[in-house]
């Protein structure tokens, strides 16, 4: 696989990595962002638009409906 970065700051990709139920795949993904407990949201563009995983790539939770369009943001506190 390839790897970019430099330093201590290397990063690889793991296809498969996240770990969705049986029966569902991703829509369009346009964000991911982390948490300071290491929990990985994915932002998609269908139902439901917040998917949650934890550090491992196993599935959380998911929450959100786009029949309220908007915007989700995630800030640091």
């Amino acid at each position: 696989m390839a790897q970019v970065g430099t330093g201590q700051y290397t990063y690889q990709q793991i296809r498969d990595f996240f770990k969705l139920p049986e029966g569902q795949s991703f829509g369009l993904v346009s964000r991911v962002a982390a948490d300071a407990q290491d929990r990985i949201y994915v932002f998609q563009r269908k139902d439901p638009p917040v998917v949650v995983f934890d550090r491992e790539g196993k599935y959380l939770g998911a929450w959100g409906s786009s029949e309220r369009p908007g915007r989700s943001t995630i800030r640091p506190r």
